[in-house]
């Protein structure tokens, strides 16, 4: 257990396993390289972690990505050269996000290189098939844009999709969701493929486990400025004009010159409009690289996420926390879970609450919010949650009472134990 009470020191992960070592297989994403300077891609970013956390373990874990990558794993196999990568992504601009450069901005686009992505997709089905050994898990955290990476290997190896928990993938694919609301959704939720409907054939053996980040990558700070912070993809749907119309109102209401930042991908639409420009108090950045995001969520006074989207979870609302800042988000979605109401921040549903919660973010305490999240989302916190999911699945696998087999071993019934310490 980690010691909640001692939050802002940093956090080494002690945890080892206890059970049988694991072996896993990770792809990693066409269109990154798996470290840590493509943070504007969560998916890369779990990728990250779920490799750190596994390895660390004591686990066997195998990385199946770009040249360039260098996730902390048991042996990285490079799937392109960095010239096939370059060629590939070097002029790419997707879905209004950064180009991709020789090593100094990122884009964050799926589907930019078909070509590249199913060559990729067959390099790593021919890497695996070198080094699978029955009952090897395979891990997509990606969800279908990695699916053909899995369909070879049905049967053969353990499936899980441990990074969202998406409904619209192979449907003998174990799940592990970010949130009971996610699950909820996508439980509930039918989808067609093939021209009939099926559900996403949820079972027992799917779990809910929450993101999860590692808090020695922020920087706990109680000494904020006066900003407020607004990191993600510039589209309608993470709400950046509803985030601009708070402040504004704010600003208004109160005579406060309280200034916002904005950062991430896909901003130009916004940036250029005449009547964005002409707002002295408002700084639009774009992509920012992973030092400057660090030091923005350390100095903000408050995240505002009014996201209009089922967010799946939101963790950028736990970063923000774990640097000592408060976050307001929308009363639905992940946010739900991962923001504690008038604790380490305010959950809103309308636009003047939004605006209220603004005017009241001093009474949120730094402290808690560290707390909370490095107890609950931390590394550590979850690879207890992970490892009895993992090790649940491996033993129905090989054990021929499958569901029935009894664990002689069992010794406690704290996996899903949380930290409630506010």
């Amino acid at each position: 257990m980690i010691d909640v009470n001692d939050s802002v020191k940093p956090v080494l992960l002690k945890y080892k396993t206890t059970k049988k070592p694991l072996r896993f297989h990770m792809p990693g994403l066409h269109h990154t390289q798996t470290r840590k300077f493509f943070t504007s891609c969560a998916f890369t970013v779990q990728i990250l972690d779920m490799c750190e956390m596994l390895t660390k373990m004591g686990h066997t874990v195998y990385h199946y990505g770009n040249n360039g990558s260098n996730p902390m794993c048991t042996e990285h196999i490079d799937i392109s050269t960095r010239e096939e990568f370059l060629e590939a992504f070097s002029e790419t601009h997707y879905r209004r996000q950064t180009v991709i450069t020789d090593g100094d901005n990122a884009n964050t686009g799926w589907q930019c290189a078909p070509e590249f992505s199913r060559e990729f997709d067959r390099r790593v089905v021919a890497e695996i098939e070198k080094r699978l050994q029955p009952n090897d898990f395979i891990l997509n955290m990606c969800s279908t844009s990695l699916q053909d990476i899995l369909n070879p290997f049905e049967g053969r190896a353990i499936l899980c999709e441990p990074g969202v928990g998406y409904g619209y993938i192979m449907p003998n694919t174990h799940r592990a969701y970010v949130s009971h609301v996610w699950e909820g959704f996508h439980t509930g939720k039918k989808f067609q493929e093939n021209n009939g409907w099926h559900n996403a054939n949820p079972t027992w053996q799917d779990a809910v486990i929450h993101y999860f980040a590692d808090p020695n990558d922020f920087t706990y700070n109680e000494d904020k400025e006066n900003f407020a912070f607004f990191i993600g993809r510039f589209n309608h749907d993470k709400g950046p004009e509803t985030t601009i119309q708070v402040i504004e109102e704010y600003r208004n209401q109160t005579g406060d010159d309280m200034k916002l930042i904005m950062a991430g991908s896909g901003h130009e639409w916004l940036s250029e409009r005449p009547d964005i420009k002409a707002k002295e108090w408002l700084d639009i950045k774009g992509f920012i690289e992973p030092e400057e995001r660090r030091e923005l969520l350390s100095k903000a006074k408050v995240l505002l996420a009014p996201s209009w989207y089922l967010e799946p979870f939101g963790i950028i609302s736990i970063e923000a926390q774990m640097s000592g800042t408060p976050a307001i988000g929308p009363d639905w979605g992940g946010f739900v879970e991962s923001i504690i109401h008038g604790k380490t921040g305010f959950r809103c549903r309308t636009f003047e609450e939004f605006v209220f919660a603004v005017k009241n973010i001093n009474t949120i305490k730094p402290q808690d919010c560290r707390t909370w999240s490095v107890g609950n989302f931390s590394t550590l916190s979850q690879a207890r949650k992970y490892e009895h999911w993992f090790q649940s699945l491996y033993n129905q696998t090989v054990d021929p009472a499958g569901w029935y087999a009894p664990n002689k071993e069992r010794t406690e019934l704290e996996w899903l134990e949380s930290s409630y310490p506010i």
